[in-house]
Order: C-alpha cells, then structure tokens, then sequence
C-alpha cells in the first residue's frame, strides 16, 4: 500500500513539473535581437513577422513623399524585396544619419538600408551586404557659378558635406593634402543643400546619383553638378557582425534583383 502511494505521489509530482516547464516555455519572452547571446537574428526575425530597418532620410533613396505622406524610394523598394523573402512586414526606424551605425550595434534594428557606402572604415564595426548600386561623390555649385569646374579650383572655398558622411571624409582628406579649404558640417544633405542656395557655403560634395536626381526634380532649387562623380563608391546594406544567415539572404534578393532585371526597373523608376 505504502508503495502504490508513493508511486502515485511520484507520478503527481512529475505532472506537475512537466505543466510547469511547459507554462514557461510557453510563456517564454522571445530572446531579444539584440541580445549578445543570439548567434543569429534571421529565426528571431522570422518568429516576430518583422523586419527593423534602421534608415536617415535621403531622396530619391529614401524619404517621406510630401503629398502622400507615404515613405517611398530605391531602398525602400529594395527593403520590400527582402522582407518578402524573409516572409515578413517592414518597420521603419528613423535616425540622424550619424547615429545609424550606433543604433544597428545597440540592437535598435536588424540592419541598415540609408543609400549608405562600404567602407572599409564601416566594415571594421558591421559586416555589410554586395554593393546594390555603383556611385560616388560629387561636387554641387549654385547654376551661373563658374568660380568652380573641377577640384582643382576648391582653394578658398568653404564645402557643405554630411556629418559622418564620406563628404565629410573626402573634404578633411582635401585639407590633410594641403587645400585651403573651410569645412561645413550638416546632419542631412538637404540642410547642405539650402545652405548653397542661401550662399551659406560656395559647394556642397554629395552623391552623384542622389545629386543628379535631386537637380531633375527640384530645377527650381538652381543647382547643378560639376562634372561626374570623382570617387567610386558603392552601396551596401548593413547588419550587425556575425550575422551570416541575415546577411546571406540580403546578397540574394540584391543578386538575383540585378540578373532577372528588376535592379534596372528600380533604377529607371527612382533615378532617372
């Protein structure tokens, strides 16, 4: 008699542990993308049915349409591409441009997609995608200035660029090779930009691509490029370290996008 108890307080006390392991695991919270302990996002993506895109405002790449209110562009068509690979819905996360590459590393967001350049400089700290598109910097005059047609006439000049930006890193480069030249940082390249037109700074270096967008849309804004892109850059998304399986499904959409065609359909419906 004694040994049918115990057996039944036996079998009791196992029930009611495997009810209990089972109300945690159930009840669990799903680990944390930025959690150091995760190896790899892409399942922790998955299972939450979003992707978090960390992006600063940047036409026709990225931007809020004035009408519409509707965030539209190249990357953000590209963004979709990836999310539908993955299986999942987009959300957006806003930043200042220079505070992007903190935010990814914080765990803010599973990438980057901001029309950003692979540098090597970036690709110390984030491991980033095959570039998506070829570009490069470029110089930006007011139209009827023709103090300026080349590099070569920069002396004296004060240059708008990005904060944090390869603007920046190619005007402090100028200067370290002996150009006179004044240096004027902005958090976007639009503030730059309105900086020319209000004659605040003589040039703005920025993105031949975006530039020359920005000149077909906005003819009222008098600006004009100086000639082509004197860097060659290109564009890549980024992700945090070690993220191979995300990283693997980015360099996917991007390739297959550029063999079946659509890369072209994005370029000629956002860039020209």
């Amino acid at each position: 008699m004694l040994e049918k108890t115990a057996v039944k307080s036996t079998l009791a006390l196992i029930a009611l542990f495997s009810l209990m392991l089972a109300g945690c695991t159930k009840d669990a919270p799903m680990p944390e993308r930025g959690n150091p302990a995760m190896l790899q996002w892409l399942p922790i993506i998955q299972q939450s049915g979003k992707l978090v895109i960390a992006t600063s405002e940047n036409y026709p790449f990225e931007y809020t349409d004035e009408k519409t209110g509707e965030f539209i562009g190249y990357d953000v068509d590209l963004a979709q591409a990836i999310a539908d690979e993955i299986g999942v819905d987009i959300e957006w996360k806003k930043f200042l441009f220079a505070d992007l590459l903190n935010a990814l590393q914080l765990g803010e967001a599973d990438m980057i997609i901001s029309s950003m350049y692979i540098t090597e400089e970036r690709e110390k700290i984030v491991d980033m995608s095959d570039k998506y598109l070829d570009s490069g910097m470029a110089i930006v005059k007011r139209k009827g200035d023709n103090s300026v047609s080349s590099l070569d006439d920069l002396d004296g000049k004060t240059i708008g660029v990005k904060t944090q930006g390869r603007s920046e890193r190619e005007a402090e480069a100028l200067i370290a090779q002996g150009k006179k030249i004044k240096v004027r940082s902005y958090a976007t390249v639009e503030e730059g930009l309105e900086a020319l037109r209000s004659r605040e700074v003589d040039i703005v270096f920025n993105d031949y691509l975006k530039q020359a967008s920005y000149n077909q849309h906005y003819p009222e804004a008098q600006l004009e490029l100086v000639g082509g892109a004197f860097t060659k850059e290109g564009f890549g998304i980024a992700v945090v370290k070690g993220q191979t399986e995300l990283l693997q499904v980015v360099n996917q959409v991007i390739h297959r996008l550029q063999e079946n065609g659509d890369a072209d359909v994005l370029y000629s419906k956002w860039l020209q």
